[in-house]
């Protein structure tokens, strides 16, 4: 009596740990950092059955803010369907969705913009089956993580509205922060037509440059691409993907206009990290470029006599750097102890660590 007993409770276990088994076979999997910034982030969650039935049911989604143990928001999405394996909500399921907003400035936050406010935020996902087979059956979870309001990608260079003769510029601009792991950025370049709005120009026109998959925040002008001509006025964008939540900057545009380009004799040597082993034969201003990717500040230089080593210069006239394209004039004439026909070493320590230099020959005649 007492084994047949023992038996039926082994069994009656046994019958415990496969409900309990059952009841667990549906799990969340949600990165708050990567997708809790926004609404459209929470579509992304993934539902994972591991068992091997299908399932239709209510999804219902809540937000709450831990700091003020209040509700921001909660989306209910009805008729959600879950196969074995790793299942997403479908766009339009997502799109219909009930959503109630708390009442009070959180909830008029989120409304108005779609971001979560900032904060320490509670993101719970409860799914109640209604199919026929296992009616009002739950799976839930809830995970925790901080929202930090996110900046605006911002172009830096070309400027907007700026004129220049570089028919190959160079294009950089300011990353949405926090920056999130595996963004990478495409950019688009059209010429704008007489009559046009920047954006019906990036609209409507084929674009000169269109690449995307860029990985960095700055992009040198494709090798394969022509010149961009004389005289026309362009408009670029830049948008931001992760993982399909995207981000778009503002649209700017620039001239290319040779016209006010300096003379010949004042143009500007690009310095470089690596020595060619020719040198620049200047003036009473040494004139150079730099590309600064950082911020902008004082110029670090300095300048070494290679015909006679040994001396030292007490006195280097101050420079500005700014961020991007630097034409940087020094006046020579002003540092004690110059010499005519003499050689000499102008070294630059960018903010970056990187030191870019070129050797001259200075003259005292004027150019």
């Amino acid at each position: 009596m007492n084994r047949l007993f023992f038996r039926q409770g082994i069994f009656f276990l046994v019958l415990l740990c496969s409900a309990f088994i059952v009841r667990s076979q549906v799990s969340f999997v949600f990165n708050t950092a990567a997708l809790g910034r926004d609404m459209r982030g929470l579509s992304a969650v993934q539902l994972i059955n591991t068992g091997r039935d299908s399932y239709t049911g209510n999804l219902d989604i809540e937000i709450r803010n831990l700091e003020r143990s209040l509700q921001v928001v909660k989306i209910v999405v009805t008729g959600v369907q879950l196969l074995p394996g790793s299942n997403i909500i479908p766009a339009g399921k997502f799109g219909s969705a009930a959503v109630f907003y708390a009442p009070g400035k959180e909830g008029d936050y989120v409304r108005q913009t779609g971001m979560m406010p900032e904060g320490e935020l509670e993101y719970c996902f409860k799914y109640t089956v209604t199919s026929k087979d296992n009616t009002n059956e739950i799976f839930d979870n809830c995970f925790t993580g901080t929202a930090i309001l996110s900046t605006p990608l911002e172009l830096i260079l070309p400027d907007n509205g700026d004129e220049f003769c570089q028919k190959r510029p160079r294009f950089s601009w300011q990353p949405s922060l926090p920056l999130a792991p595996g963004t990478d950025y495409t950019l688009k370049l059209a010429k704008k037509q007489n009559g046009q709005t920047q954006a019906e120009a990036l609209l409507i026109n084929l674009p000169v440059v269109l690449q995307a998959h860029i990985k960095g925040s700055v992009f040198p002008f494709p090798a394969a691409t022509p010149d961009l001509q004389e005289g026309a006025t362009y408009v670029w964008q830049v948008t931001a993907d992760n993982k399909g939540i995207q981000k778009t900057s503002e649209v700017w545009e620039f001239t290319i206009q040779c016209e006010k380009t300096e003379p010949a004799a004042k143009s500007y040597r690009e310095l470089k990290e690596s020595d060619d082993g020719g040198y620049l034969t200047t003036g009473p201003v040494l004139r150079f470029a730099v590309f600064n990717s950082f911020t902008a500040g004082k110029l670090t230089y300095s300048i070494k006599d290679l015909t006679n080593p040994e001396k030292k210069f007490s006195y280097l006239p101050v420079a500005e750097l700014q961020k991007g394209n630097n034409n940087i004039s020094v006046d020579l004439k002003k540092v004690p102890g110059m010499e005519d026909g003499n050689e000499y070493l102008l070294q630059v320590v960018l903010p970056d660590g990187k030191k870019v230099s070129v050797r001259f020959k200075y003259s005292e005649d004027e150019e």
